[in-house]
């Protein structure tokens, strides 16, 4: 009969630090988050006109509904001051058609959530509101970005639906209108003193737009859509629709889509572009690493754009948690980000680490010109929503605290290029440095073998280094002679051997049980 310990169980735990899952990593509770002391690496050669770029198109209703943002003096100051300060230079705001609703909302019970005509919230984005927060912008000294979603609401790959006012345009009148309301609607930003130096023409276009008239595919065999040529005829009177504006020959203009590590569905979508002829300046990407995966993933897709079709191209959306807490009755969409060999830890130090790795992998591909990060702004505010019909799902990825405090993270925008420390007035920091340690491990590290075996240790883990990153790690075990171990209770000790990290000493400790069944035995 087999005893009970039959086999011998090996759990590698980083000496003095919890390896239970993800709990060996230090995360930041949301109360401490503004408290962090964070390093960022500099990014080497960094281009002084790289995009430094934030997606805030939340502000206008924010502020309407008593938001306030601080800066690291603890000063309620305007938002795009804080901005520039901590060294971004491009702002990113959305542009919906008519985002009211365009009949009543109800719930699974019938009860009334929202009236026809009523403001949808998620940032009310018409076009007299972005003219409001692009003036702020371009009175900061910064550079200004308008995304296009040729919808009322919310476009993503999931969801493009035709604005309201187009419905019953013919495929014709509807192309018609959407070179009109881009060329009107750039012209009024230019005459407002706020022209914009880039537009996207479309919103993450995986799937088309203002379907079914612009959509590419369908799931539904049944539904009659435009697909590609109709999409291409669309996409091209947008483009003309900005070169026609009034300045429009200085655009930028950007074509985006999601899924950022996706070499096939990029190389599909731009040979297409391509072959008809559209006049684009700019392949934007969205990349969460949490939906996406890694960042070698995305720096491989960024070099077959750039050998390919020799664009620019820029990271337009990405984002990640400084904790993992949730401050509202809404969940949020953030998941955490761990594959076999790569990771972030949902922490103020992970936040800043994912951007600066973002922009590193952008800067060093030819033609990677700018990074965007989403709704930096997505502070906790009754009355500023991402829909008035729910509550926040993005604010434990702002790039301030839920009440409106600048992170340490945020400064990673002018620590890339290797300025712009900070010390705030409650205790966090955030300051160049580099030569990162590994303090914790992702996951233990198991094996099982009888008696007399020698147990088949990993000679890589994933460990969680000082930056709040997540890598594979060279480790050296400690001989041993298996072979003759009694029964009983051992220790078996590694050393992280890689070259890049020698000077640590963080060491591994292998839990060893040994049973006293014999290799071989019955």
């Amino acid at each position: 009969m087999k005893s009970h310990f039959e086999r011998i169980a090996i759990a590698a735990l980083v000496t003095g630090v919890m390896a239970l899952g993800s709990a060996g990593a230090v995360k930041t509770p949301a109360a401490d988050a503004v408290t962090a002391r964070i390093v960022v690496e500099p990014v080497p050669n960094l281009r002084p006109d790289f995009m430094k770029g934030v997606d805030v198109s939340m502000v206008d209703q924010i502020e309407k509904s008593g938001g306030v943002f601080y800066n690291a003096r603890g000063e309620a100051l305007d938002v795009f001051a804080i901005l520039k300060e901590n060294g971004v230079n491009c702002v990113r705001i959305r542009l919906w058609n008519k985002p009211v609703y365009e009949k009543d909302v109800l719930d699974q019970d019938g009860k009334v959530l929202a009236r026809k005509g009523e403001a949808m919230g998620g940032g009310n984005n018409d076009i007299e509101t972005d003219i409001r927060m692009a003036k702020r912008v371009k009175a900061a000294g910064l550079q200004f970005m308008l995304d296009f979603h040729y919808s009322d609401s919310w476009a993503d790959p999931g969801k493009q639906y035709m604005p309201q006012d187009w419905k019953k345009l013919s495929p014709a009148k509807l192309e018609k209108a959407v070179e009109r309301f881009t060329r009107d609607t750039i012209t009024r930003f230019t005459d407002e003193g706020a022209s914009p130096d880039y537009v996207q023409i479309g919103n993450e276009l995986n799937s088309g737009f203002m379907w079914p008239v612009g959509q590419l595919w369908s799931p539904d065999p049944a539904v009659k859509i435009g697909g590609m040529k109709s999409f291409l005829r669309l996409l091209d009177r947008a483009s003309r629709g900005v070169r026609s504006a009034k300045g429009g020959e200085h655009i930028k203009i950007i074509v985006h889509l999601a899924d950022g590590t996706r070499q096939d569905l990029y190389s599909w979508f731009f040979d297409n572009v391509e072959k008809a002829g559209i006049d684009y300046d700019i392949i934007g990407l969205s990349y969460y690493p949490y939906w996406h995966g890694t960042i070698d993933a995305l720096r491989a897709n960024l070099a077959m754009i750039s050998k390919r079709y020799g664009r620019n191209m820029a990271v337009v959306e990405t984002a990640y948690a400084f904790t993992e807490e949730n401050g509202d009755f809404q969940e949020n969409v953030f998941k955490l980000y761990s594959d076999d060999e790569h990771g972030y830890v949902p922490s103020v130090q992970g936040q800043a680490t994912l951007v600066r790795d973002c922009i590193a992998a952008v800067a060093g591909v030819k033609g990677g010109m700018g990074v965007c990060y989403w709704e930096a702004d997505a502070i906790l505010c009754p009355g500023a929503h991402l829909s008035s019909t729910e509550g926040n799902t993005w604010e434990n990825q702002a790039m301030f605290t839920f009440d409106g405090k600048a992170l340490p993270s945020l400064a990673v925008w002018n620590l890339v290029s290797g300025t712009g420390a900070v010390e705030n007035v409650w205790g966090g920091s955030a300051q160049n440095g580099s030569q990162f340690v590994p303090y914790a491990l992702s996951a233990p590290v198991t094996a099982t073998v009888k008696r007399g075996e020698s147990p088949e240790l990993p000679l890589k883990v994933k460990a969680v280094f000082t930056d709040d990153s997540e890598r594979m790690a060279d480790v050296t075990w400690e001989s041993r002679d298996w072979k003759h171990e009694k029964a009983g209770f051992l220790r078996v000790k590694g050393q992280f051997s890689d070259p890049l990290f020698a000077a640590s000493s963080c060491t591994i400790e292998a839990s060893v049980t040994v049973s006293d069944a014999v290799s071989g035995s019955d």
